[in-house]
């Protein structure tokens, strides 16, 4: 397009506005501008990308030196005013065009006071940003300018934006809990302590009617002030399940293996699901009790409680870790082990203390390495065996590297024997640590999970009686653990149930005198959900004749065993939507299913805690702190 009346060369302009004080766009062609210069002698034309300026400024670098500083000075003000405007280029034939609905809708609309201030609370609490950080000038600067027209909420009004949020999210949760279609939940409770304060946390998990997503939600996390007595902890727990009206819907609640929980179960639950015979861990903050307070409390309580708790499963987790942690030192009664694992766990800590405690020693770990090694934490038995592992690997991987690191720390080197016995403990262990990660999960994790992975743990560890090597008494020793632990878990019937009517498993690995026992309980369980199902298994009768007539006396008949058959017949891809087809089926798995095996969901909400009640917030209220963090979980959660 060449335009050559004056007056319509006028009307054609650059989209740098710099530029058009020194050239003249003459037309546009395709993805180019032709443009002549005002300052050359001679009207020559030049060619300039419609996207790209550097043309011109190539011609004035080299053409005009003495106007480059001016040039510059021009751009830097256009610059940092934001002048620039992107100017359409109009001819006469030109019109506005009228604007799309798409278009019309795809604008940005402007932000309201409350939506802005619903963002700015979301950004302070997901980010775990300081409360405070609404009252820095530099926060509110970035607000004004954003959102013109719109003010930065104080830090009063912040606090109460988390607080009302915090009550709607429970007012919203507490709504989803009691509808009729979520007939079963599960909570997970543990206590946890920052700070020289005390908290126990609560969680709740369900399945969702329609997808069989498992859901999860944090119910509370409330102070304790003084000991952690039983009672103390029965009447939280108490408060917080009746303040959710969910005490009947509660399938199991899930707590480690810690003396007080124990007790608190026993002595409020309506469950005799409480194995008086296991043994309870003694937990590492457990306080001395004078025994004129044990006569006290005893003496605090009747029949007549005002608490009531629902029926209790020990944490599997947890027990496991017990194995690992507690049933694994019987081993050391094996003199070559005891020898061994002593002399190599003595190396392999000086090398994790050297980590932790000097840089310089970090820093050639990993400029040898290219990684840092793990360093077991004193909570987690899986920890240990994942630095081990680490280890283990290395050596393996870069043992010359491994050994110039000892030298270079002044600390003895891993021989053979270490080596050999790095392997053999990390095969014994690992499948150990394998089940007990796998129980620690809560999104597809449920009860049934729990016989089947402990029968394989048993199967693992009673190879391995066969093929350890110098830790063959650490085997022993893990598989007696597990026995003692888990061998009443596994004739539990409400654990049966769970496994059998869990389409992954149903009667997998059953010897037959178990699948008869496993089918007695399911059948069972069929005859008292069948009346529950009359009307809906009509109507689905009523459908199945409108399609084939001919089955009408197949369906009226043993419609409850054809059900069974179906779902023992119906292979299992992943999907547990399947059960939507059978409903007695369904009742069954929620039944038993929805309950988890570890109490593990609960200790990552202490996790996010730890985010929220940091150093610099360890004076928060334990009202802001436990609004915030419900707010954290329970929003996140939502999305």
């Amino acid at each position: 397009m060449e335009l050559d009346g004056e007056s319509e060369i006028r009307e054609l302009r650059l989209p740098w506005p710099v530029y058009n004080n020194l050239f003249k766009l003459i037309s546009v062609n395709d993805n180019n501008f032709e443009v002549k210069c005002k300052l050359c002698v001679n009207s020559k034309m030049y060619s300039t990308s419609t996207k790209s300026n550097s043309n011109l400024k190539k011609h004035i670098t080299s053409k005009h030196a003495s106007r480059v500083k001016e040039l510059e000075a021009d751009l830097k003000i256009e610059k940092s005013t934001n002048k620039r405007k992107n100017n359409e280029f109009d001819c006469d034939q030109s019109a506005k065009v009228q604007q799309t609905i798409s278009d019309a809708f795809s604008r940005a609309q402007p932000v309201s006071q409350e939506n802005l201030n619903s963002m700015i609370t979301e950004f302070v609490i997901m980010g775990n940003h300081a409360f405070n950080i609404v009252e820095e000038e530099k926060f509110k600067i970035i607000i004004q300018k954003g959102f013109p027209n719109r003010q930065c909420l104080s830090r009063k009004t912040l606090m109460s934006k988390i607080s009302t949020t915090a009550d709607n999210l429970k007012a919203n949760l507490k709504a989803q809990l009691s509808t009729t279609e979520v007939k079963y939940v599960c909570a997970t409770a543990d206590c946890w302590s920052v700070f020289k304060r005390s908290y126990i946390g609560i969680t709740v998990h369900w399945y969702d009617p329609e997808s069989f997503q498992r859901l999860s939600a944090a119910l509370a996390c409330r102070r304790i002030k003084g000991r952690h007595t039983f009672d103390v902890l029965a009447k939280i727990m108490h408060d917080v399940i009746y303040e959710y009206g969910i005490f009947n819907k509660i399938i199991k609640i899930v707590t480690d293996n810690g003396s007080n929980f124990i007790k608190a179960f026993r002595v409020y639950s309506e469950s005799e699901n409480v194995d008086e015979n296991m043994e309870m861990e003694e937990e590492q903050e457990v306080e001395l009790i004078a025994i004129s307070d044990i006569l006290n409390e005893q003496t605090s309580f009747d029949a007549d409680s005002p608490y009531s708790l629902p029926p209790h499963h020990r944490c599997a987790s947890h027990t496991l870790n017990l194995v690992a942690t507690k049933d694994s030192e019987k081993a050391l009664s094996d003199p070559l082990y005891k020898k061994q694992l002593r002399s190599t766990f003595a190396k392999m800590r000086a090398l994790w203390n050297k980590q932790e405690r000097t840089s310089l020693i970090a820093d050639t770990i990993h400029d040898e390495l290219n990684i840092y090694i793990i360093v077991p934490n004193a909570t987690r038995w899986n920890s240990t065996f994942q630095a081990v592992k680490c280890l283990k690997d290395q050596l393996i991987k870069s043992e010359s590297e491994v050994q110039r690191i000892c030298d270079k720390a002044g600390l003895p080197r891993f021989d053979k024997k270490d080596q050999a016995f790095m392997i053999d403990y990390c095969k014994v262990m690992q499948p150990l640590a394998q089940a007990l990660d796998l129980l620690q999960g809560d999104k597809f994790v449920a009860m049934g999970y729990l016989i089947p992975t402990i029968k394989w743990l048993k199967k693992q560890l009673k190879e391995l009686l066969i093929t350890a090597t110098i830790c063959k008494s650490l085997a022993n020793a893990c598989l007696d653990g597990v026995c003692s632990r888990f061998d009443l878990m596994l004739l539990d019937k409400f654990n049966i149930l769970a496994t059998v009517s869990h389409p992954k498993f149903k009667f997998k690995g059953m010897s037959v005198m178990e699948k008869e026992e496993a089918t007695d309980l399911l059948q069972s369980e069929i005859e008292y959900f069948k009346p529950v199902n009359d009307n809906s298994l009509e109507q689905n009768q009523l459908e199945e004749v409108n399609d084939n007539i001919i089955f009408d006396e197949d369906i009226d008949i043993e419609h409850s065993n054809a059900e069974l058959e179906r779902f023992l017949f119906t292979p299992f891809n992943g999907d547990l939507t399947i059960l939507k087809n059978m409903p007695i089926m369904r009742l069954i798995f929620l039944k038993y299913n929805t309950a988890l095996p570890s109490s593990a969901s609960v200790e990552r909400l202490f996790s996010i805690a730890g985010d929220i009640c940091t150093k610099k917030r360890s004076k928060i209220s334990d009202y802001n702190f436990e609004n915030a963090l419900l707010f954290k979980i329970n929003l996140k959660n939502k999305d």
